[in-house]
C-alpha cells in the first residue's frame, strides 16, 4: 500500500475539521487516541497539523468518530443540523463541499486518486487469489 501524506495547509484544515467533529461527538482527545493506539500528545499534533496524517490514519479516525472519510473531508460547520426532538443534542453531519481555495480541492482530488489506486490494487490482488483458488479447485477435481 502506498503511503500518501497531505500538505501542511491541508493537514491543518483537516485537523480542525477532525477536532470539531470530535467535539460534537463529545469525545476527548484521549478517548480517540486510545482507540487509535497512539498517545494523546501525538493525536493532539494531528489535530493542530503538527503531525502528518496518512490516508489510512484518516480512515481510522473517521471510523472512531463514526463518520465517513468523505464527512471529514467535506465537513462544513454551517451544514450541521441539531436534532433536539429527543431532548438530546445529537448531530448529523450533512454532505456538502465548501472550500475557500482551489488548492484544497486539488488536495482532495489527490487523496481520492490515491484511495482509488489503493482499492484497485486490492481488487487486483483479490482477483488473483480468486483465480488461484479456482485453479486449485479445478486441479482437485
Amino acid at each position: 500500500m502506498r503511503v500518501v501524506y497531505l500538505s501542511v495547509e491541508f493537514m491543518k484544515n483537516i485537523g480542525q475539521k477532525i477536532e470539531k467533529i470530535r467535539n460534537f461527538r463529545g469525545y476527548s482527545q484521549d478517548y480517540v487516541a486510545t482507540r487509535l493506539a497512539i498517545t494523546q500528545q501525538h493525536y493532539s499534533k494531528m489535530e493542530t497539523g503538527e503531525a502528518k496524517i496518512t490516508v489510512q490514519r484518516l480512515e481510522e479516525i473517521a471510523k472512531v468518530l463514526a463518520v465517513s472519510l468523505i464527512d471529514i473531508l467535506t465537513y462544513d460547520e454551517s451544514k450541521i443540523v441539531f436534532n433536539n426532538s429527543n431532548h438530546d443534542q445529537s448531530t448529523t453531519i450533512q454532505k456538502g463541499v465548501v472550500f475557500e481555495s482551489d488548492s484544497a480541492n486539488e488536495e482532495i482530488k489527490k487523496l481520492y486518486q490515491s484511495i482509488i489506486a489503493d482499492k484497485d490494487k486490492q481488487i487486483e490482488l483479490l482477483e488473483n487469489h480468486l483465480a488461484l483458488y479456482k485453479d486449485m479447485a479445478k486441479n482437485k477435481s
